[in-house]
């Protein structure tokens, strides 16, 4: 089935092509990496985690206008959700690195207390994440930004 509007150029068509096709890979990793954080909430997985989430949010942003509007807005909200909880983990990871770069003991207070507002940031980070998968929200996006219907699978 041929989606391309008839009023756009070969050009725009590929290019619209190339948008749907990259938007989707980039879902897709997400989709992995949060499958991947709800099973191990590890300073690794949490970056990875970020890093798919920027990248698909920067997707959405830089080809704004291509896909449609309201799925963005509604895709980018819920994005940006998850990626303040990830924040908060991955914020407490670096200022632990940090203080124990600059010798704090493992027993030291202040890493104490980082390890207690991971462990709580933790908590929300993993309950967006299962929300996300119960809801199949990567599912959801792709449809919303029509990229099933509009051949970006």
């Amino acid at each position: 089935m041929d989606t391309a509007s008839p009023s756009l150029s070969g050009k725009e068509q590929s290019l619209v092509a190339f948008v749907e096709q990259q938007t989707a890979a980039r879902l897709r990793r997400l989709a992995y990496e949060l499958r991947h954080t709800r099973q191990s909430m590890n300073e690794e997985r949490v970056h990875d985690l970020r890093v798919a989430i920027r990248r698909l949010m920067e997707t959405l942003r830089v080809t704004k206008g291509v896909l449609p509007e309201k799925g963005t807005a509604e895709v980018l909200d819920d994005l940006r959700k998850i990626m303040k909880d990830a924040g908060r983990v991955r914020g407490c990871d670096i200022a632990a690195d940090l203080l124990r770069g600059a010798g704090a003991a493992d027993d030291a207070a202040a890493l104490q207390q980082l390890a207690e507002r991971r462990k709580v940031a933790e908590g929300k980070l993993y309950e967006h994440a299962q929300q996300a998968y119960h809801r199949n929200a990567t599912a959801k996006w792709r449809a919303m930004l029509m990229l099933d219907t509009r051949g970006g699978a």
